[in-house]
């Protein structure tokens, strides 16, 4: 069901009646420094007001707006004001909302009762080349074609569609794309996996496309009915110019050139809590607009990371091997945790033995200048140009990683790195 509401700051200032412990209050939806608070009017109810201090997974109301029915999930409380001295003469409770379900007062029963939801992520058309229209060339007239993929992960299929809005008269011409995802289980599921297969996949997604991605909308079905649920949270992607962005669409990778797509996802899935400090550091630097050095520290943290967790064993054999005295070390350089990656994706590099060695030694020494403050011979300062070109080379050392983690063969793909866009070979020697 579709509401004004494209935004949970629209909420702002928008009074409704909710229901807590089977008791019916009057509250005021307020937002405060980018977060959605609900202010509960308990002043009828002092006793309760003393100790409510419990969260919520969900709560019920209606709007006075049009009388909207409205569910809040996650309602975390955030705390409690009153006014007077001897006696109380007024009393509020502030819960700190998660998210916000329009149109429906959803039961307890079924929160964790769902098979079918949808998801609009912004910004992802460039996963496909293929056009979701065509035109017909007798009448010259356009018409909308969807493009679907299927990933099968057996208890529930994802399917990728690629559409669009097609408004033709016989002054103009108006193609709107809309891609949307559609998440349907075997099983039923809670709400709250159901947030995470959301973010799970927009990880996927922002792996695979390397830049940022926003939950841009977002519906739940029950029955034949869907519902809009609002994240409560303040998302922005770097802004870009369009000439930039439209380079970028060009160095990502499109589902239809995928054979493996179900495999892969499910290796994904597979590695997916070793994987993910490594996918919020790279969040952070992909979602919002970040000085160089502090990708390039970001940078070496995450490679430090993946080294550790997938790539132990063959980076402490380099070292064990340059030295006889280490043979007992349990602990690899960080040096050797760069050739090993590297060498994992030289397919992609071509670099020699003498280069590898040479781009790793640089790697490690601007590292111990910049995160062990040494000042010797041995270290390197990046010039602030380095330091952009050295952050995106170690990001998609570490990418390119992931994918051959999850069996996605990088040889067969053009323009899978930043190799000649961002850096070039001779910049890291």
């Amino acid at each position: 069901m579709e509401f004004k509401f494209n935004n949970y700051k629209d909420l702002n200032n928008i009074s409704l009646k909710v229901k807590i412990s089977r008791k019916t209050y009057n509250a005021i939806l307020i937002v405060k420094n980018d977060i959605l608070l609900l202010r509960v009017d308990m002043t009828n109810d002092i006793e309760y007001w003393r100790k409510a201090d419990e969260d919520f997974n969900l709560l019920t109301g209606n709007l006075l707006y049009k009388n909207i029915k409205i569910t809040f999930l996650n309602c975390y409380c955030y705390g409690q004001q009153s006014t007077g001295l001897k006696e109380i003469t007024s009393a509020t409770t502030d819960y700190r909302i998660d998210r916000v379900l329009f149109g429906k007062k959803l039961t307890k029963q079924e929160y964790k009762n769902i098979n079918k939801y949808e998801v609009e992520y912004n910004n992802i058309d460039c996963f496909t080349n293929d056009k979701p229209y065509s035109m017909n060339k007798k009448t010259l007239e356009y018409r909308d074609e969807i493009a679907s993929y299927t990933i099968n992960l057996n208890e529930y299929f994802i399917t990728v569609n690629f559409l669009c809005n097609v408004i033709h008269t016989s002054t103009s011409l108006s193609i709107v794309r809309n891609t949307s995802v559609e998440f349907v289980h075997s099983k039923k599921i809670n709400i709250l996996q159901m947030f995470e297969n959301i973010y799970k996949f927009r990880n996927f997604l922002m792996i695979l496309l390397k830049k940022g991605i926003i939950v841009h909308k977002q519906y739940v079905y029950f029955g034949n009915e869907k519902y809009q649920i609002l994240d409560c949270r303040n998302d922005n992607i770097v802004k870009i110019g369009d000439d930039l962005e439209e380079n970028l669409n060009h160095r990502c990778l499109k589902i239809e050139s995928i054979t493996n797509l179900d495999e892969i996802y499910k290796n994904y899935t597979n590695n997916y809590d070793k994987l993910f400090p490594v996918i919020e550091l790279y969040y952070n630097v992909s979602q919002f607009e970040v000085p160089n050095l502090t990708r390039f520290v970001n940078a070496t943290t995450m490679l430090e990371y993946y080294s550790r967790t997938f790539d132990y064993s063959s980076a402490l054999i380099l070292t064990q091997s340059k030295n006889p005295k280490k043979l007992k070390t349990n602990d690899p350089e960080y040096v050797d945790m760069i050739k090993s990656l590297l060498n994992n994706v030289n397919i992609i590099y071509n670099y020699n033995i003498a280069e590898i060695d040479k781009v790793s030694e640089n790697i490690k020494n601007a590292r111990v200048y910049y995160i062990h403050y040494k000042n010797k011979i041995t270290t390197k300062k990046l010039s602030y140009n380095e330091q952009f070109c050295y952050s995106f080379f170690i990001q998609d050392v570490i990418i390119l990683n992931i994918y051959k983690l999850l069996n996605l063969d990088i040889s067969k793909y053009n323009y899978i790195s930043f190799l000649d866009f961002y850096y070039d070979k001779k910049d890291m020697l």
